[in-house]
């Protein structure tokens, strides 16, 4: 099962620079199903670009397939699977 998954995080916004490792829980509803768990997000700010991965933990992640900031507004996505 994979989902395109969109992820803004209040934490990041207060942040002038994203780059470097941030964690904690997140919820993901599919098909009226709630998943919930702890991602680790591994971010490098460039300008108004944003790359890195996403993942339950350090050994396994999966690459950003977008990522941007524009003022106090961070958009990332990746194809993730979901359980």
């Amino acid at each position: 099962m994979r989902a395109l998954l969109l992820i803004l995080s209040s934490t990041l916004i207060w942040a002038a620079d994203v780059t470097g490792s941030w964690s904690g829980p997140f919820e993901a509803i599919r098909d009226g199903e709630t998943q919930t768990g702890t991602a680790l997000l591994v971010l490098k700010e460039e300008g108004a670009k944003i790359t890195g991965a996403i993942g339950p933990n350090e050994n396994d992640r999966t690459d950003l397939t977008k990522g941007s900031i524009e003022g106090a507004d961070i958009t990332l996505e990746a194809v993730v699977r979901l359980l």
